[in-house]
C-alpha cells in the first residue's frame, strides 16, 4: 500500500497506529509523494520554512489535499495526539476526542502510547523520555504506600513554564520542595530529550510529581499521569474532569479541582491517614485495555483503499 505522510508529529513511524496499520497492509508498505499515494496521513505539525528540522503546531487543514488527474483521490486520515479537532472532512480520524462517529473517528488517547503492547503483538523502539514502555498490569495494581517512604519532594518535568504551568508550580512550592527537569528549567536544554535523562528513573525517587496537562478538553489526556503513577509517584494534575473516563480519579490530585481556592486546598489531603491511604489503595485503571478495537478500525482504512 503507498502512502504519504504529511504535517504528522516527528517521531510517528514510531507510533502504535503506524506499527498496527504497516501489520494490517499485507504485502507492506511504500512512502511515496501525496500525489501517488494510496492512503494519505494527515496531522498537526509541519515543518516551519525558517526553522529547518524543527517542528511546530499548526491548525489542521480544513480538508484534505485534491490532486487533480487522478479519477480516484487517495483516503484520508487525521491523526493528532494535540489538542486539535479531528475535522469531518477527512475519511477517517484517529484522536483523543470523544466522538460520536464511531464508523470514521477512533479515539486513542495519547496515553495508551505509554503502555506496552507486545503482549499484543505490537513491538515499538524504546519510548523517548523513558526506560521502557509501561505494563498494563502495573497500572491496574494499587499505586502503594511506596510513595510515603520516599523523600517527600515533588518533582516536575516541564518543556516550559507558560500558564497555567508557572502558576500551579508556585501553588504547590507553598507546600512541597519541587525540583524541576527539562527546558522549562534549563534554558541550555532545547527540548526534554536532550536532557539525556530517564524520566521514570529520577521519579523513583520523588513522593510526587507535578504532571498538568498544557490545556484543558474533554478526552485530552497524555502520558503524564500514567507515567507519574507507574513510577510509584502521586500525581499532582491539572485536567479536564472528563478524565475520569479513562483514570481512576482516585489515584492522583486534580488541582483543578481546588482552582477556586488559589490552588492551596489540595495539601490538606495529605495531612490526612485516611486519604493517604486511599490514594495508596488505588489501581490507576480498573479496565483492561485493548489493541484489537484500534486493529479492527486500522482493518476498515485498509479495506477502504482496495
Amino acid at each position: 500500500m503507498k502512502i504519504s505522510i504529511l504535517w504528522q508529529f516527528p517521531h510517528f513511524v514510531s507510533s502504535t497506529f503506524f506499527k498496527v496499520l504497516t501489520d494490517a497492509s499485507r504485502n507492506g508498505l511504500e512512502l511515496v509523494k501525496p500525489a501517488q499515494a494510496d492512503l494519505v496521513i494527515y496531522g498537526p505539525f509541519q515543518r516551519h520554512p525558517k526553522m529547518i528540522g524543527r517542528f511546530v503546531k499548526r491548525r489542521a487543514r480544513h480538508s484534505p489535499l485534491h490532486f487533480s488527474g487522478r479519477q480516484t483521490q487517495p483516503i484520508s486520515v487525521y491523526h493528532t495526539i494535540e489538542n486539535t479537532r479531528h475535522d469531518r472532512k477527512f475519511d477517517f480520524s484517529v484522536s483523543f476526542d470523544f466522538s460520536s462517529e464511531d464508523r470514521r473517528h477512533f479515539r486513542f488517547p495519547y496515553w495508551m502510547e505509554s503502555i506496552d503492547w507486545s503482549h499484543e503483538g505490537v513491538i515499538r523502539e524504546k519510548p523517548l523520555r523513558n526506560s521502557s514502555h509501561v505494563a498494563i498490569d502495573r497500572l491496574m495494581s494499587p499505586l502503594g504506600r511506596g510513595f510515603l517512604e520516599r523523600n517527600s519532594k515533588c518533582a516536575a518535568f516541564f518543556g516550559h513554564l507558560r500558564e497555567p504551568r508557572d502558576t500551579l508550580l508556585k501553588a504547590v512550592r507553598r507546600h512541597l520542595d519541587v525540583d524541576g527537569y527539562g527546558p522549562g528549567f534549563d534554558d541550555r536544554l532545547r527540548s526534554p530529550e536532550r536532557s539525556g535523562i530517564a524520566k521514570d528513573s529520577v521519579l523513583a525517587e520523588y513522593s510526587y510529581c507535578l504532571c498538568p496537562e498544557n490545556s484543558l478538553y474533554p478526552g485530552y489526556y497524555t502520558e503524564k499521569i500514567l507515567e507519574s503513577f507507574a513510577a510509584g509517584c502521586l500525581g499532582l494534575t491539572w485536567t479536564d474532569p472528563n478524565v475520569s473516563a479513562d483514570f481512576n480519579p482516585d489515584a492522583f490530585i486534580n488541582l483543578l479541582d481546588h482552582a477556586r481556592d488559589g490552588y492551596d486546598g489540595w495539601y490538606q489531603r495529605l495531612s490526612r491517614p485516611e486519604e493517604l491511604q486511599k490514594f495508596a489503595d488505588a489501581p490507576l485503571l480498573t479496565e483492561r485495555p485493548s489493541i484489537e478495537p484500534l486493529r479492527d478500525f486500522v482493518n476498515t482504512i485498509v479495506q477502504s483503499t482496495l
